[in-house]
């Protein structure tokens, strides 16, 4: 009886290795997510990040969104504060309240909001993300602000490596959320514009090494995919989420803000946008050539563009004009690249500017309309 008992014993534990390891070998193997890019299917990403470990609460939600059939992807980001009615009884709560442990309960109160289906997560801290960013060798990013710089940064191109990236991002007059999401774009669209250099990085042994300390229910397959599909996009949409701030310091949506996201911003990912897009320009002349900045406006708005402010750069001396992009439209920055004939064009989002695109005049563009 007692051999019987050893026996059967260890039947049950070799099944339950057995067990486990088909279970391994499986998830290892898994790719929904290239199953619903056959489909063409809208795949929806939560990225929870923190500065600090928290018990597994985070401070910075954004919602990655790609179309597979359209090549486009969406960036949303999500307030704190942002009310989530994760036990569906009508008591919302502060989404960095929630522990992503029950990250269905968010995934339920987020679809529930917004009428997308989030299966995914990935959760990271600032320590994952400076080594990210230095394994795939940094990144270069046009600095513009005149003030508030790192004493490590300066106007123009720099090279940031993961610490200083983190810096650039978190270094916001107030500590303020909203202007770290501004930050964020900022190195979004310097990778975008130099995506065929880490192009190379998107292979399963760099995705595996990159990823390992990092906590989500994406595989190491699902991540590649994921990485392959974001590369390959061609156009990046992003906004805050819609809602209002209560007196609370909660921040709510309600029906009207949904509709807007659902009109102005996710449509924006399934359609193929026809006609020019108005444009708001602020011009400013960076040389001692007087008239440039008004020459430049009167021939931008003879193109029905909407000039809404033209004056004097602090920089007199500027050699070459400039186009800066402040709200994060790479169409609406080559759009009046092409109108000037100029290729000097950056991504520097601020989007506390009344302008979609700031124009800075140098010398060069000041010969061509003296000619």
């Amino acid at each position: 009886m007692k051999k019987l008992i050893i026996a059967l014993f260890v039947l049950i534990v070799l099944g339950l290795v057995i067990t486990n390891f088909v279970i391994k070998m499986n998830l290892s193997r898994r790719n929904i997510v290239a199953q619903l890019q056959t489909e063409n299917s809208m795949i929806n990403v939560l990225i929870a990040g923190s500065n600090n470990f928290n018990d597994n609460r985070f401070a910075f939600f954004s919602l990655i969104s790609i179309n597979p059939d359209k090549g486009t992807v969406g960036i949303t980001f999500i307030p704190p504060s942002y009310s989530v009615d994760a036990n569906e009884d009508g008591s919302g709560v502060r989404i960095d309240s929630v522990d992503l442990d029950n990250y269905s309960l968010i995934s339920s109160a987020l679809e529930r909001d917004l009428g997308l289906k989030i299966p995914f997560y990935i959760s990271l801290y600032s320590v994952d993300a400076q080594r990210i960013t230095d394994l795939i060798e940094g990144l270069d990013l046009f600095i513009f602000e005149e003030k508030n710089i790192l004493p490590s940064l300066s106007f123009g191109m720099n090279y940031l490596d993961g610490e200083k990236s983190l810096k650039y991002i978190n270094s916001v007059e107030n500590n303020s959320i909203f202007y770290k999401y501004d930050r964020v774009m900022d190195v979004v669209f310097s990778l975008a514009e130099n995506r065929e250099k880490y192009r190379p990085f998107i292979n399963r042994a760099f995705i595996a090494h990159a990823s390992e300390t990092l906590r989500t229910n994406l595989t190491v397959r699902e991540i590649e995919s994921l990485a392959h599909l974001a590369v390959d996009s061609s156009r990046i949409f992003w906004t805050l989420l819609p809602g209002q701030l209560e007196e609370d310091g909660i921040y709510v949506m309600d029906d009207l803000a949904r509709n807007v996201y659902k009109e102005s911003f996710l449509k924006q990912l399934v359609i193929d946008e026809t006609g020019e897009k108005n444009i708001k320009v602020t011009i400013l002349n960076g040389t001692t050539i007087s008239g440039l900045a008004m020459k430049t406006r009167n021939a931008l708005m003879r193109d029905g563009i909407n000039v809404v402010q033209f004056g004097t750069y602090s920089d007199q001396k500027l050699t070459k004009t400039m186009i800066i992009d402040q709200k994060g439209d790479p169409d609406r920055l080559e759009t009046i690249s092409v109108k000037l004939g100029v290729e000097n064009c950056y991504h520097v989002i601020d989007s506390t500017q009344l302008h979609d695109i700031l124009v800075i005049i140098g010398r060069d563009q000041g010969a061509e309309l003296n000619e």
